[in-house]
């Protein structure tokens, strides 16, 4: 992502928010706007994945953002259920996983993401 990132900012300086389907996207933008000498805070962004280190980030207030964050427990929990409904064959075996938001000066939030970490 930061290969795609630095060109495109380089060409559009005013770009002030992204839409990323990974953190890992906005690692590779955040690098991208510190080769530019820009503030890594220095852009909004919304991303589906939350990962550990775009969570401390947040948490340290070094990237402003959202970024979707997948229910851990109720994930597991549909997981095993699918895969024993699949075994026996009867029930659903469809997940429908829950989301939290993890957002940017949200600490219980961002907290409450990291702890799946640990």
């Amino acid at each position: 992502s930061y290969t795609v990132a630095l060109p495109m900012l380089e060409a559009h300086p005013g770009i002030s928010a992204v839409l990323a389907v990974t953190d890992d996207d906005i690692l590779g933008w955040t690098r991208a706007l510190t080769t530019l000498h820009r503030a890594a805070d220095s852009t909004y962004w919304v991303s589906y994945d939350c990962s550990l280190p775009v969570l401390q980030e947040m948490k340290a207030g070094t990237l402003k953002g959202v970024d979707a964050c997948l229910n851990v427990p109720l994930i597991g929990k549909d997981m095993v259920d699918a895969a024993a409904n699949a075994i026996v064959k009867s029930g659903p075996t469809v997940m429908a996983p829950g989301y939290t938001a993890a957002v940017t000066g949200d600490v219980a939030g961002i907290n409450y993401a990291i702890k799946y970490y640990k």
